[in-house]
């Protein structure tokens, strides 16, 4: 089974420095603009969204911005909300889990190391906390509770075609994807790596729970063919893939050179 899949661009963060991302960094007050991403893959009917952004709420409490309210665009790719039935989450981060609210009928993905690290008392430390946002975490325990989450425990077949990689690093439960596409398998490392840039020179970035597992998820996206690998927050991929619609990008298209 083979998938097409498309970035949904909801929002962007155009005055951070480098030492945002890379505490060490020898150009820290350089600019280094990061963009925010959720994804979809469709096979024939079948429609998995993978993370769901966050609301404009949520954005503003955390001083970021929205071009518009991330389940809204999904119009542009034909699908609706509230027929969406899988939702897979690959962390939960404010920026990935922010918009769960729309997915009332979704059956939800999740590692068991995420939950029980977004549970547990590491949340009692302010900086490990940080990404988390209650009211996102407290979401999917309510629906683990319906039975509206499926819990997975390292490596997993997620859907034909589809396969979950326990990764850790950046958030303990991190899960990175491969997915078969028309053009081969990709990469969707979410924030396994954030940007192209961590892959090519081992950067870590700045936050971060495990810093040897961010560091041995680095060195397995650097197995695959750089055309194949999607980061999670990286601009580049606006010149990288055509945009089908506004702010959507098509990754299954065959890429310019990167």
């Amino acid at each position: 089974m083979t998938w097409d899949v498309y970035a949904l661009r909801y929002g962007e963060n155009t005055v951070r420095t480098r030492r945002d991302s890379f505490p060490f960094d020898a150009d820290p007050n350089a600019r280094h603009a990061m963009d925010f991403y959720y994804w979809v893959l469709r096979s024939d009917d079948e429609v998995i969204v993978v993370d769901t952004g966050m609301s404009s709420v949520e954005a503003t409490r955390r001083g970021r911005a929205v071009f518009e309210e991330p389940p809204e665009m999904l119009a542009k790719l034909g699908i609706d909300a509230l027929d969406v039935k899988r939702v897979i989450l690959t962390h939960l981060h404010f920026d990935h889990a922010g918009a769960l609210y729309a997915y009332p009928n979704a059956q939800l993905n999740v590692q068991a190391a995420e939950l029980r690290f977004a549970t547990g008392p590491n949340m009692a430390n302010p900086v490990l906390r940080m990404p988390y946002t209650p009211d996102h975490v407290t979401e999917v325990v309510t629906r683990l509770y319906e039975g509206q989450v499926t819990v997975h425990d390292g490596d997993t077949e997620l859907a034909a075609g589809v396969r979950g990689h326990l990764i850790g690093g950046h958030s303990e439960g991190l899960m990175a994807l491969t997915i078969e596409t028309k053009r081969g398998p990709i990469v969707l490392a979410s924030d396994v790596a954030h940007y192209f840039e961590s892959i090519d020179s081992g950067a870590l970035f700045a936050i971060v729970s495990d810093p040897k597992a961010m560091a041995r998820g680095l060195n397995w996206l650097s197995g695959f063919p750089r055309a194949n690998v999607i980061p999670g927050h990286d601009p580049q991929l606006r010149q990288i893939y055509p945009e089908i619609a506004p702010e959507v990008y098509d990754l299954t298209a065959s890429p310019k050179d990167i």
